[in-house]
């Protein structure tokens, strides 16, 4: 199994608690994954308080490799969080925070 834990922000005007219920049986569907914890949170940037939301999302191994299965299910991930307008969305690999959109084989291998 891997874990992964995403962190975006949110659209203004959002419901965080909302969407994270959103998030969680969202991503809950999707055949890979075998939990989802979605926690608002807030971050004071400059002046300005940002909303945002931290998820973990726990992938399951089933038949294939842990990084294969991390590989495909990335990208549904994305797909669920963007159709939620949820913004900015960064993995954290081992302490560091990479855009989603950015994610290599070699950051999936370090989350597996």
């Amino acid at each position: 199994m891997a874990e992964i834990t995403l962190y975006a922000e949110l659209p203004k005007g959002a419901d965080a608690q909302q969407l994270a219920t959103d998030i969680e049986k969202r991503l809950a569907a999707l055949g890979a994954v075998e939990s989802v914890e979605a926690q608002p949170q807030s971050t004071r940037m400059a002046a300005e308080l940002i909303a945002g939301i931290a998820i973990t999302v726990s992938i399951i191994k089933g038949t294939k490799d842990v990084a294969v299965a991390l590989h495909e299910a990335i990208p549904k991930i994305k797909l669920v969080l963007q159709d939620l307008g949820l913004l900015k969305v960064k993995a954290d690999v081992a302490g560091e925070q990479v855009p989603l959109e950015k994610l290599t084989r070699a950051h999936e291998q370090l989350l597996s």
